[in-house]
């Protein structure tokens, strides 16, 4: 396999898993468990860097935060905006020849 192959690969993996993602952040929220939020955020804020996908990583830091804070007033608006950002990838993928269809 060659590096874009590779790359395809890894994208696939990472917006296959995204709706997994949303749900489990959303529950933690919806329990107020924040120490699972400020973990479960900071592997979203990881994994999104690891990919260069930086708008997603700075939302993904902001749930962090407040689950660290204990402050969830943004939560919901950081949600639909998280939400977003993983639409704009996968659309991005799937539209500009990164999408596993033709992966080495």
């Amino acid at each position: 396999m060659d590096d874009k192959g590779f790359l395809k690969d890894l994208l696939y993996e990472f917006i296959h898993d995204m709706p997994a993602q949303l749900t489990t952040l959303r529950a933690d929220i919806e329990k107020r468990d924040l120490e699972a939020l400020r973990q479960d955020a900071h592997r979203l804020k990881g994994s999104s860097r690891t990919i260069t996908a930086n708008a997603m990583a700075d939302v993904a830091y902001a749930l962090e935060m407040m689950g660290k804070n204990d402050d969830l007033s943004g939560a919901e608006s950081a949600l639909k905006r998280l939400k977003g950002e993983m639409d704009r990838l996968k659309d991005f993928v799937e539209n500009h020849g990164w999408d596993q269809s033709d992966a080495g």
